[in-house]
């Protein structure tokens, strides 16, 4: 698997609310033609991946959209950290600096409200009172579900 889009969304650092968002397609290298399943399982078209740059140069730009601030990646499980550490290793890249390490909001979610680690993002944000907007499995959309998980998780820690 390669990255094909990049996704994130800063959330300011008192009351997690979202202030900035990022959105970048990536061209795939390894296999550049996305299978049918990808195409319908992100709604991304061919050619808007065929006229991104590669990761190396995507993850360029991510680096200077977040500039000099540290930052700490948040996602719905492990695997998007995973395949980004992946990717940079594959292309002998290193992640932005800034970068404080990965926090698995899923799991967070799960020791707090004590549920099944395996539970999704649609069903967590569900029991939250939140309702899933956009499109899953697209970056910036994903991203932007995510924040409202994380906003809500990191508000109980706060307190």
């Amino acid at each position: 698997m390669e990255i094909i889009e990049i996704g994130a969304v800063e959330l300011d650092g008192a009351q997690y609310f979202p202030i900035a968002d990022f959105a970048q397609f990536v061209r795939p290298t390894m296999r550049p033609e996305l299978t049918d399943f990808c195409r319908e399982l992100t709604t991304i078209k061919q050619s808007q991946v065929d006229r991104a740059p590669t990761f190396p140069d995507a993850l360029d730009v991510f680096a200077a959209w977040l500039g000099d601030q540290p930052f700490k990646m948040c996602s719905w499980g492990d695997f998007d950290f995973e395949l980004m550490a992946a990717e940079c290793a594959r292309h002998q890249v290193r992640l932005p600096d800034g970068f404080l390490g990965h926090l698995n909001l899923k799991d967070l979610y799960s020791r707090a409200f004590c549920t099944k680690p395996s539970i999704g993002l649609k069903l967590a944000m569900r029991k939250l009172g939140i309702s899933f907007e956009g499109t899953m499995h697209r970056g910036l959309d994903d991203a932007r579900n995510i924040a409202s998980v994380a906003q809500c998780i990191l508000m109980l820690d706060a307190s």
